[in-house]
């Protein structure tokens, strides 16, 4: 799994509020009282009598939409909990019958129209299929043309949210059960398949989807357990407020880049808001699906403010608020190279509680008690392992303070032991990041490798990309060893096609053939002692590749430290980093918010469907999104995940010429993999090609190198930051 598809920004010419208390219909219901099925039983199917006789049809509440219910007990579920809600703002409908057919025959559905709804919620659940059609599969036909008859009855009605039916069955005979399971699913086909065009305003509840994701709202076998209930209040009221155009988004802001800024806001529940329409104050406008963008293009020095819309297929939001003026102008940073030292790991409670994150679950990690210095920069660099996974999923980090971007940095599995993976992320206030977690439950390690200085600050170290060059392969021989780490093995790797007065390589590390799960360390070796850290996680049966950046030592050469097993190793120089006023020069990090620029699931970044392997494909990442033109960019730092290949294989990104004999990352067939790469580009593009003969690319950019700096330019700047004094 990776992030969701994103509609990419697209531009066209032309002092926060409170965020706004959810309507009393939007609530969320907590179980904050259990029961026993008997107790919720006894109190569950009541007398309607009493709301027929009372004319229940209007909440008298201006402007808060009135929900009518018919079909078996899916309104006796929602009235019930209700009653332990004083402030409950719904209407429903009057129908307390276990047959499907009365909803129609026996004037069910009338009167839960004549209350005039906004929204009407039709249950036909899996008691109505169980009751009246099953186990007999000839009468299908009969549970169809009685939904069709539903639709037609309810078309005048401006919004119907149709609820479809769990995938189970429980009547103990294989038979039986299987003929349930049919008609079930018949249902469900008829359900997804209501033509808009013919029945407008129909929305599906996928009870289907929660309860093969939960199986346990549906514990005992019934469909009236307490947190099953709650689910499905929760699943009917986020459907339907999918009938109304969304709420004004709040808390817009916004911070200001090189030649590019960056707006951000309080996120809408996805089912409220399909997108965003934002505007800017020099009169472009731009649509995207997640709660931030970055535009680039700005021309420094001149002030930008930016204007929040939200959309959906009932209408648009009323505008937000501007959000505070920017000044695109913000000078590069630099790197520095550290020891690797650990800053989180919520199994032991580092830099974290002690717990595995669960679905939707963000942490934020602070780098100011481990590492001080480096919570002062603009960037840092984390080498971030995943493990434990319940279920596949996504894990996106991103600066703190700032709403969460729809990328994603690795994609762990629970047939993976451990996942590690670099990520390269702008720092928050504080110098903090943000990491969230999509599915199931996972715990997270990370260890810093570096970071990047305060922009302007002029301390560190410059970037240069190399051509992708094998500098160790154990299986052949490559780089002076021809035979597979063993337990406890070291080797000191000489880097030859390193620049000259380098501190630090970035290497792509490929553990192949391996023997049992464990893990590799990458360092500068000689004197320094091996941190306690990794780099690589080896599987047994697995090809697995990591990027890392590793200081070197004065001799141009890294060491790297098998723990257990037998694994062979091949190791890629893909970049170095220097001093300023190296002979080769480098570029300074411009860090921005992950985003979005190749996705050929959806077209983004020029290329729509499945890559073949026939002949390179070249993906141009300069003047895309915050990357300035192709004459301002040396590289790209970009996470790149392959999905979905048809054959096993690996994937390589080079800037131009013959393809070289290095690989980004390996993959089985049908895999969703990830790998980060220092992207070098010529003029503004990369070449990528996998050995699938079928397969899709999604490159998530976090920053860019600018221009190389020359010894003369940057003995220059040097002279003109000891004059102007420390930035800030």
């Amino acid at each position: 799994m990776i992030a969701p598809l994103l509609v990419v920004a697209t531009a066209s010419a032309g002092g926060a509020a409170p965020p706004p208390q959810p309507l009393p219909w939007q609530r969320t219901y907590v179980d904050e009282r259990p029961m026993t099925n008997d107790d919720l039983l006894a109190n569950l199917y009541f007398s309607c009598s009493a709301d027929k006789e009372r004319g229940v049809y209007d909440n008298g509440v201006p402007g808060v939409p009135k929900i009518a219910v018919a079909g078996d007990s899916v309104d006796d579920q929602l009235r019930f909990p209700a009653l332990t809600d004083e402030d409950h703002r719904w209407v429903f409908a009057t129908h307390c019958g276990e047959k499907y057919w009365t909803t129609l025959v026996s004037g069910r559905l009338s009167d839960a129209l004549a209350a005039a709804p906004d929204v009407l919620v039709i249950g036909l659940g899996a008691n109505n299929v169980t009751y009246d059609f099953a186990p007999a599969p000839e009468l299908l036909a009969g549970a169809l043309h009685f939904f069709e008859q539903t639709l037609l009855a309810t078309d005048g009605v401006r919004c119907r949210v149709l609820l479809n039916l769990p995938e189970t069955s429980s009547y103990g005979d294989p038979a039986a059960d299987a003929t349930m399971l049919g008609l079930i699913r018949a249902m469900n086909a008829a359900y997804a398949s209501v033509d808009p065009t013919r029945h407008p305003g129909v929305h599906v509840a996928d009870w289907r989807a929660v309860t093969a994701r939960a199986p346990q709202l549906l514990a005992d076998d019934s469909h009236v357990t307490w947190a099953g209930i709650n689910a499905r209040i929760n699943l009917m009221l986020a459907t339907a407020r999918q009938c109304f155009p969304p709420d004004t988004p709040q808390g817009v802001r916004a911070q200001a880049g090189n030649q590019m800024a960056t707006a951000w806001w309080d996120p809408l529940p996805t089912e409220e808001a399909a997108g965003y329409r934002v505007t800017t104050s020099d009169g472009r406008s731009f649509t995207t699906a997640q709660p931030t963008l970055n535009v680039g293009g700005l021309a420094n020095g001149t002030p930008l403010r930016f204007q929040v819309t939200a959309v959906n297929a009932a209408g648009e939001s009323t505008p937000s608020d501007w959000s505070e003026v920017v000044v695109p102008d913000r000078p590069g940073a630099r790197f520095h190279a550290v020891t690797p030292t650990r800053v989180l790991d919520t199994r032991t409670g580092v830099g974290s509680p002690a717990a595995a994150l669960g679905p939707g679950e963000t942490r934020l990690l602070s780098l100011r008690p481990a590492l001080p210095q480096a919570a002062t920069g603009s960037a840092v660099v984390l080498n971030v392992t995943a493990t434990g996974a319940t279920e596949p999923s996504f894990v996106t980090v991103w600066p703190a303070g700032e709403s969460r971007p729809l990328a994603s940095n690795l994609n762990p599995r629970p047939d993976l032991d451990a996942l590690p993976a670099m990520v390269t992320s702008a720092l928050g206030p504080g110098g903090a990041v943000q990491l969230y977690n999509s599915t199931g439950r996972i715990d997270l390690v990370a260890d810093v490798v570096g970071w990047y200085d305060a922009p302007g600050a002029g301390t560190g170290a410059l970037f240069t990309p190399v051509a992708p060059t094998r500098v160790l392969d154990s299986r052949d021989g490559t780089g002076g060893r021809a035979t597979p780490f063993g337990s406890g093995d070291r080797q000191v790797v000489t880097l030859p096609s390193l620049p000259a007065g380098a501190t630090a390589a970035v290497v792509n590390l490929t553990a192949t053939d391996t023997t049992a799960s464990g893990f590799v360390t990458a360092w500068s070796g000689g004197d320094t002692p091996r941190p306690l850290a990794s780099n690589l996680n080896p599987q047994a049966g697995r090809t697995r590749a990591n990027l890392t950046t590793v200081a070197v030592d004065p001799s141009g050469t890294i060491e790297l430290f098998n723990n257990t097993g037998s694994t062979d190793l091949v190791v890629d120089l893909v970049g170095a980093y220097g001093p300023a006023g190296a002979p080769l020069g480098g570029s300074e990090f411009f860090p921005v918010t992950a985003e979005r620029s190749v996705d050929t699931r959806d077209g983004t970044g020029g290329h729509l469907g499945p890559v073949r392997n026939d002949a390179p494909l070249a993906l141009a990442l300069a003047g895309r999104g915050a990357v300035p033109a192709a004459d301002q960019v040396a590289a790209v730092d970009a996470n790149v995940t392959v999905v979905g290949p048809s054959a096993a294989g690996h994937t390589t990104l080079w800037p131009s010429g013959p393809r070289p004999e290095t690989s980004v990352l390996n993959f089985g067939t049908g895999e969703v993999v990830a790998n980060r790469d220092l992207v070098g580009l010529a003029g503004g593009t990369t070449q990528v090609w996998s050995a699938s003969p079928l397969i899709h690319y999604v490159i998530d950019v976090s920053g860019w190198f600018g221009p190389p700096i020359t010894p003369a330019q940057a003995a220059a700047r040097q002279g003109a930051r000891a004059r102007a004094g420390p930035p800030g």
